[in-house]
């Protein structure tokens, strides 16, 4: 597995796998239905289902951790539908300090990754 930055040449291949995801994975993940992506920019990742339950989505957050690391990020924040248990059980094995708060119907996630939480 190769876990690299998306590129501009990637635009098809993105689309063709998010129409591709089955509707449950979408809610999970921008929390409601949605039948397309925006070129809006974000810090986020999803797992296509067929390689769930891999260790993909932990190797890709301690990559996303290291680079931010080198860039000086302290803390990752994340908002997590509580029925999304594979992703906050990927937090919680991460072995960075975690904090949940649940509010409104969110789990909200911080992440420390340079070890205390404030």
């Amino acid at each position: 597995m190769t876990i690299r930055a998306i590129r501009p040449d990637d635009r098809g291949a993105l689309r063709t796998a998010f129409r591709e995801l089955d509707k449950g994975t979408i809610h999970l993940r921008f929390f409601g239905p949605k039948k397309g992506l925006s070129d809006r920019a974000e810090v986020a990742f999803t797992v296509e289902e067929d390689y769930q339950g891999l260790g993909i989505a932990s190797r890709i957050l301690r990559h996303l951790a290291a680079i931010a690391g080198r860039m000086g990020i302290s803390q990752f924040h994340a908002e997590v539908l509580p029925e999304n248990t594979g992703m906050l059980a990927v937090f919680d094995r991460s072995g960075f300090p975690v904090r949940q708060k649940h509010s409104e119907g969110v789990v909200h996630v911080n992440l420390s990754l340079s070890g205390d939480l404030q």
